[in-house]
């Protein structure tokens, strides 16, 4: 089951990681590939936390502002990935985020800004690029994104955590 949720935020809250995660102070890095090494693709990635090193950002409190909805048990990764307009879309490879899954582990996608990228699932269904747009799933459902045309860049911010569903208001 792929769970969608709009407006997944308050206008001010976008608006705060809108501002910071796409203005010009933003600390983006560069990687050579999406997926896997060699994949011929690249974005511009931000870990705001990982397993290994924990919080790992100046801008942790952006991605808090998500994760307080999510009340995860244990977070496994919070990473912010940016890329640059493309001339055609293009699929990137089908790919679950994490390995070991196990009953309780979510994989979840909060849409930064509004673009022609998707979000493509192996059951077929696709998900729009709509910001301020929070899409969850099962981490075991393969997932894979799009390249975009319309607009300069396409940032998301990408979750992966154990613990129960999300409640929605």
């Amino acid at each position: 089951m792929i769970y969608k949720i709009d407006n997944f935020l308050s206008s001010d809250d976008w608006k705060n990681i809108s501002d910071n995660l796409l203005g010009n102070k933003f600390p983006w890095f560069y990687n050579k590939h999406k997926v896997r090494a060699n994949d011929d693709e690249y974005q511009f990635t931000h870990i705001f936390w990982s397993r290994e090193e924990g919080k790992n950002s100046d801008y942790f409190e952006l991605a808090n502002l998500i994760m307080n909805k999510l009340n995860p048990d244990i977070i496994a990764r919070v990473k912010a990935n940016l890329t640059i307009k493309t001339e055609n879309i293009k699929d990137s490879i089908m790919h679950r985020d994490l390995n070991n899954y196990s009953e309780n582990q979510w994989t979840g996608i909060y849409y930064v800004n509004t673009n022609n990228g998707v979000t493509k699932f192996e059951t077929g269904d696709v998900c729009e690029s709509v910001a301020n747009r929070f899409v969850y799933f099962k981490s075991d459902l393969k997932h894979a994104g799009t390249t975009h045309t319309d607009e300069n860049v396409r940032c998301l911010i990408n979750f992966n955590w154990f613990g129960s569903k999300i409640h929605e208001d």
